[in-house]
C-alpha cells in the first residue's frame, strides 16, 4: 500500500513545464538540436535509474530472504537441498510483494516529453482571431518578444508520476547533466526570457501519439484560463462541467487527445489553467475552437475558455 492509496488518492501525473525563447543571436536549427538532445539524455538517464534501482531492489530483496532464512534457521528442521531453495524463493516473493505494494512499481523519471514552437497563426474567424490575440497578449506579459522578427518561443513539458520523480527530475538535470556541463549548459547559454511552471493532470481523454509515430504537422490547441471567482463557481462543479464539455467535444470532434492541466500548489508563472488538445491541421484547431464557442449547457465553459481564455497553437516539433 502506498502513501496515494492510504490517502485514497491516485498517483498524480505532474508536469514540469518551461517557456523559453531562443537568444538572438542563436539560430532556431541550433536551438532546436540543443533542446532535443537534452530531452534524450534526460530520457536515458531516467533509464539508467529505473533498470539501477531495479537490480538494487533485487539485490536487497536477496539479501534480506537470506538474512531472514537464517533468522528462523533454529526454528526449522534441517530441509532437503529442493526445500531450501523453495523456502528462499518463497521468503524473497514475499518481500517483494511488499515492496511492490509500498513504492507502487511506478515508472522512475520520465514518463514522456514534448517539445513544442509556439505560434499565432492568422485567423478569419472572429472569436478565434481574439483569442488569439488574446493569447499573444498574455505571453507578451510573461516577458516573452513576439515580434515578426523576434526569435521564436518554445515550450518544453517534462511529464513524470508522483512527487517522487521531481527529486529525480531534478537529479538527473543538477547532477546528472550538471547545470553548467554538456547539453543543459548550453542550454542555458542559448536562451533568453524563459518562465516555469508545475501542472498535475485534473483531465484526459484519448492519448497522445508515441513517440515513433509520425509526428509531422502535429499541432496543440493549448488554452490558457482561469477558474471565475469562488462565490462564482467552486472548483469541485467548476471542473465537472469542464470535463462534461471536453467528453463531449471528444465525441464530436474526435482530437487525438483533450488534457487539462491545473497548476501545483500555484508554483509557476501565468494563469491557473492550460486546456490542450492535440489536432493535425489548423482546420481542425478552427472546428475544436467553434464547437467550444457553441457550448450552452455550461455557459462558464465557453466564457472561460474562448471569451476569457489566451490561445496559442504550438507546433510538436518532437516528443520521447
Amino acid at each position: 500500500m502506498t502513501v496515494y492509496t492510504y490517502l485514497s488518492n491516485p498517483v498524480p501525473t505532474i508536469a514540469y513545464c518551461a517557456i523559453h525563447q531562443a537568444a538572438s543571436h542563436v539560430t532556431e536549427d541550433d536551438y532546436v538540436k540543443t533542446m532535443k538532445e537534452l530531452h534524450q539524455r534526460i530520457l536515458h538517464e531516467s533509464v539508467v535509474i529505473q533498470e539501477g534501482y531495479r537490480r538494487t531492489l533485487e539485490e536487497v530483496i536477496s539479501r534480506e530472504g537470506q538474512a531472514v532464512r537464517g533468522s528462523l534457521a533454529e526454528f526449522i528442521q534441517t530441509p532437503m537441498r529442493s526445500d531450501e531453495e523453495e523456502i528462499r524463493g518463497r521468503i524473497g516473493e514475499s518481500i517483494r510483494r511488499v515492496t511492490e505494494q509500498l513504492d507502487g512499481s511506478g515508472r522512475l523519471g520520465l514518463v514522456h516529453s514534448v517539445e513544442g514552437k509556439l505560434t499565432f497563426p492568422a485567423s478569419r474567424v472572429p472569436h478565434e482571431r481574439k483569442i488569439l490575440q488574446h493569447g499573444k497578449e498574455y505571453f507578451e506579459g510573461l516577458g516573452f518578444a513576439l515580434a515578426k522578427d523576434s526569435s521564436p518561443a518554445f515550450e518544453s513539458m517534462f511529464v513524470v508520476q508522483g512527487g517522487l520523480n521531481l527529486d529525480i527530475l531534478e537529479h538527473i538535470v543538477r547532477d546528472k547533466l550538471g547545470i553548467y556541463a554538456t547539453t543543459h549548459g548550453k542550454h542555458i547559454k542559448e536562451f533568453g526570457n524563459y518562465g516555469y511552471s508545475m501542472y498535475n493532470l485534473v483531465y484526459e481523454c484519448g492519448a497522445f501519439p508515441v513517440p515513433g509515430d509520425d509526428q509531422s504537422g502535429l499541432l496543440e490547441l493549448a488554452i490558457f484560463f482561469s477558474k471565475p471567482a469562488p462565490e462564482v463557481i467552486k472548483y469541485a462543479p467548476f471542473r465537472s462541467g469542464l470535463s462534461q464539455a471536453l467528453d463531449k467535444l471528444m465525441q464530436a470532434r474526435k482530437p487525438a487527445q483533450i488534457s487539462v492541466w491545473q497548476r501545483k500548489l500555484g508554483l509557476g508563472v501565468g494563469v491557473e489553467f492550460v486546456l490542450r488538445i492535440i489536432c493535425t491541421d489548423l482546420e481542425i484547431v478552427t472546428e475544436n475552437i467553434q464547437w467550444l464557442s457553441r457550448y450552452k449547457e455550461k455557459p462558464f465553459v465557453p466564457q472561460v475558455l474562448i471569451e476569457k481564455g489566451r490561445l496559442t497553437v504550438k507546433q510538436i516539433l518532437f516528443s520521447f
